[in-house]
């Protein structure tokens, strides 16, 4: 027969077990988020006359036509000296 300070230390190992397990498991979720979600991203910089730079991020998952679209223009020379505002 067992005591009751057996029993919570029984108890306090299957405590200690599931905290651990629980934690491992939230570390798993964290790291299949961050690494599943990571996205391919393409910068390009735009340099103005003043010589300031202004980068751009590019996401051709989100959108590849668009993404697509700016590089053939870029590449071409349509935005050399093209106003923004």
């Amino acid at each position: 027969m067992m005591n009751i300070k057996q029993i919570r230390n029984r108890i306090n190992k299957k405590d200690n077990k599931g905290k651990i397990l629980s934690f491992l498991s939230l570390i798993m979720i964290i790291l299949s988020i961050i690494l599943g979600g990571m996205i391919y991203m393409k910068k390009a910089v735009i340099t103005m006359e003043n010589g300031n730079t202004m980068t751009l991020e590019l996401y051709p998952e989100k959108a590849p036509i668009t993404v697509e679209n700016f590089e053939k223009l870029a590449n071409s020379g349509f935005y050399d000296g093209l106003i923004f505002h």
